[in-house]
């Protein structure tokens, strides 16, 4: 499925090879040579320190995504559009019904903001980090919010 805010990607030889690397059989590979999409995925602070397993850039997920609702109070905080950009929402208490969704994290970065009690105009950083960890400290008076993440995940035909 492709949405106005994925991007088909032709694999390139460099993910050919390190499946092959990683002992993938030429079947593998070829399942490979398909158009990919690249996802922007948004996880929750509490969602990750709950029950959520820690991941680095290039390892391989297997998460549950719902659409991407609830989240224009980003582009209050980080003022860039990014909201706009979020395809999905990573959320495993959801009780969603959707199969998993198997993909190779591409980029990884944290959200940290204001608060007071609502998240604060202007005051979001995001910093990209190689790996998203289960408990992640705050940047003075920003408080973490949540990882935004860039995935790659064959295409569907689903409809």
């Amino acid at each position: 499925m492709t949405s106005a805010f994925t991007t088909p990607i032709v694999t390139a030889l460099s993910v050919r090879a390190r499946l092959v690397r990683r002992g993938g059989t030429e079947d593998a590979c070829r399942a490979w040579q398909t158009r990919l999409v690249q996802l922007s995925v948004w996880m929750e602070y509490w969602q990750m320190e709950c029950c959520g397993t820690p991941f680095r850039k290039d390892s391989e997920v297997s998460w549950r995504l719902r659409p991407a609702a609830d989240v224009d109070w980003l582009d209050t905080v980080l003022e860039d559009g990014v909201a706009a950009t979020i395809d999905a929402v990573e959320d495993h208490h959801g009780g969603s019904s959707a199969p998993p969704t198997v993909a190779t994290v591409v980029s990884i970065a944290t959200v940290h903001c204001r608060f007071v009690p609502e998240p604060v105009a202007g005051s979001g950083v995001m910093t990209p980090v190689d790996e998203a960890k289960r408990w992640n400290s705050d940047l003075g008076d920003r408080r973490f919010a949540g990882f935004l993440v860039r995935l790659l995940t064959p295409e569907t035909n689903d409809g």
